[in-house]
């Protein structure tokens, strides 16, 4: 039996001994980037339980990269995921388009190595950071949208991209890894290698937002998500929620601080934008 036959196996034993239950899907990350989305599923159930009854949610068995996530959910062994949009994901799966990290995915931040800060300078014009190297993962949606802006992208298998990332930095094959403003202190912190910084005055920006998916027939549970997502966040306890990680918190006060550099690109992979969010979404700061 071939390893991907076992994932689906250990899955569909899943889904059949919780009947009712919501099974969600994730990748090996950190445990609050997880616990966040997680919270915010169980908010918007909590918000919808009078309309639609009781809940459960479990975790499935194993970790798995976006690509088996998605087969996972259009297959029914399992119902929610959360993901980067793009077209394409938009027509396999069912988007619940609620902007979960507010945009903040599309707000990237460079990591460069120290002995580099002055390459990475308050006059560097976008001309010259697009003939720099970027590093990013394979198959990342970044990765396409960076190209697609004239950005110079090298990609890195997925398997070990945190890993293999930072060493084409520390060996000067890549100049600078973008990160998000959400993810990249804590990224940095388990590291633990002061070599390693952020520049203080580039920010690239494009349109990219995270939602919770489900399968095409699924329409009302993706109904019921979008509502309680609307209603916490009316009620103000997403925001709540929101502030109460550490990361999301940092994010805020590099949106706050600003940049003197900001750089705004296309994403060729959205069509579709969410509407209605203007006070969900914040907007950075440019201090030029």
């Amino acid at each position: 039996m071939t390893r991907y036959a076992l994932f689906l196996l250990i899955l569909s034993h899943s889904f059949h001994v919780m009947g009712n239950t919501y099974i969600y899907t994730s990748y090996r990350g950190s445990d609050d980037q997880r616990s966040y989305f997680v919270e915010a599923l169980k908010l918007a159930l909590e918000k919808t339980q009078h309309d639609h009854g009781d809940y459960r949610i479990e975790p499935a068995q194993m970790h798995m990269n976006q690509e088996r996530q998605i087969v996972a959910v259009q297959q029914g062994l399992a119902d929610v995921m959360w993901t980067m949009t793009t077209d394409e994901r938009e027509e396999k799966l069912l988007p619940v388009r609620f902007p979960l990290l507010k945009g903040y995915v599309g707000k990237r931040v460079l990591v460069i190595h120290r002995s580099r800060e002055k390459e990475f300078g308050a006059k560097r014009k976008k001309t010259e950071l697009q003939k720099k190297l970027a590093v990013q993962g394979l198959n990342w949606p970044d990765s396409i949208i960076l190209s697609h802006n004239q950005f110079n992208v090298q990609t890195v298998d997925w398997g070990m991209w945190y890993e293999n990332m930072f060493k084409l930095l520390a060996e000067g094959k890549a100049d600078y890894f973008p990160r998000s403003i959400i993810e990249v202190h804590q990224e940095l912190s388990r590291l633990r290698d002061p070599n390693f910084v952020i520049s203080q005055y580039h920010l690239i920006e494009y349109p990219a937002f995270i939602y919770f998916f489900v399968s095409n027939d699924k329409r009302i549970f993706a109904k019921r998500l979008l509502t309680g997502l609307k209603r916490a966040k009316q009620s103000g306890e997403l925001q709540t929620l929101f502030e109460s990680f550490p990361e999301h918190q940092r994010a805020d006060e590099l949106i706050t601080r600003g940049f003197e550099q900001h750089y705004r690109l296309e994403n060729p992979l959205l069509t579709v934008k969410p509407v209605g969010f203007k006070n969900w979404r914040a907007k950075v700061r440019t201090l030029n």
